[in-house]
């Protein structure tokens, strides 16, 4: 589990087994336990063995084993929170799957076996984040399921996904 606090912190507590928690082990906490590498965070997120941070500067930072390639990362092992991505609006993940919106375009890693990253590879990781080639406009919200990503594009009062 993860939550921010008022003032922009970071706990995580509960499995930890692949060190999505960020804190430099694997041991599992089961109680809230700070995260103290990053501040100001406005968003986190978690996936199946990875976990995702959102400072106010739009840098993206991740942690955990990679091995799928999920933080778009030459190290297999990220035990505490590392720079994913900078000039990051939004992010999506779950599973094995990220996905990274920009001003120029949407970014996705991790596991591709069923096209859920938006590229031909079918059933071939991307261990780095790859644009989506497509344009249907501004992108306005993201969300993604275990092998599946919704898009929504379009301005803020006219949406279609």
């Amino acid at each position: 589990m993860l939550g921010i606090t008022y003032d922009g912190n970071v706990k995580a507590w509960g499995n930890n087994f692949c060190g999505q928690h960020g804190n430099g082990h694997k041991v599992c906490c089961d109680v809230p336990t700070d995260i103290v590498k990053i501040k100001n965070i406005v968003k986190v997120k978690g996936g199946t063995t990875h976990s995702l941070f959102l400072d106010n500067n739009g840098n993206l930072y991740g942690c955990e084993e990679n091995g799928y390639g999920q933080l778009s990362h030459k190290e297999k092992e990220l035990l505490t929170p590392t720079l994913v991505a900078t000039n990051v609006l939004d992010f999506a993940t779950a599973g094995l799957i990220t996905f990274v919106v920009k001003q120029d375009g949407v970014y996705s890693c991790g596991t591709n076996y069923y096209g859920e990253l938006g590229h031909k590879e079918n059933g071939e990781n991307i261990g780095f984040l790859n644009k989506i080639n497509f344009n249907l406009g501004k992108v306005v919200g993201i969300t993604c399921g275990g092998s599946h990503a919704i898009i929504v594009v379009g301005d803020e009062k006219n949406t279609s996904s």
